[in-house]
Formats: C-alpha cells, structure tokens, sequence
C-alpha cells in the first residue's frame, strides 16, 4: 500500500499538469464562446442599426417633401386670403389654389 501511495506521490506532478491543461482548455472554450457570441451580436447590432438608420433617412425625406407641400399650401391659402381681403373679382387663376 505504501508503494502504491509513493508511486502516486511520484506522479502527482504528472496529474497536477494534466489537471491544469484540462482547465486552460475549458477556460479557452468558454473564452472562445464569449468572443463567437459577442462577434454575433455585434453583426445584430451593426445590421439593426444600419435598417434604423435607412428608415431615418426615409423619415427625413418624407418630412422634407411635407414641409415643402405645405410651405406651398400656405403660400396658396395667403394669396386666396389676400384676394378675398381686396374685394376683387374672382380670376380662374385662383382655381389652382383651392
């Protein structure tokens, strides 16, 4: 028995090492994990991000096209004011401000 525990004795480093190579290896897998995952969110985030920033764009065109009809509308709206203000006689030169 006591040979047997001197034998072990005798090997421990070899048992300690392979210990410690099987928890680098499982640090390592765990750490390469953390990384796939975080380079996977990452692609989420950019491509979220890139469609958010598309819709914006859109949005402002959008605004851009609105603000403009309705600077225009109000320009129509002031001139049929105005003509209506003056008392003047209705001209087919308004029409296409109703």
């Amino acid at each position: 028995m006591k040979k047997r525990l001197l034998g072990l004795w005798h090997d421990s480093p070899r048992y300690v090492a392979e210990i410690l190579v099987i928890m680098v290896s499982i640090l390592a897998a765990f750490a390469l994990d953390n990384w796939k995952d975080n380079q996977s969110r990452n692609a989420e985030e950019i491509a979220v991000l890139t469609t958010a920033l598309r819709e914006i764009q859109s949005d402002l065109s959008d605004i851009d096209f609105n603000v403009a009809w309705h600077e225009q509308a109000i320009r129509s709206l002031d001139l049929v004011i105005t003509q209506l203000e003056s008392g003047a006689a209705y001209h087919d030169s308004l029409a296409a401000h109703f």
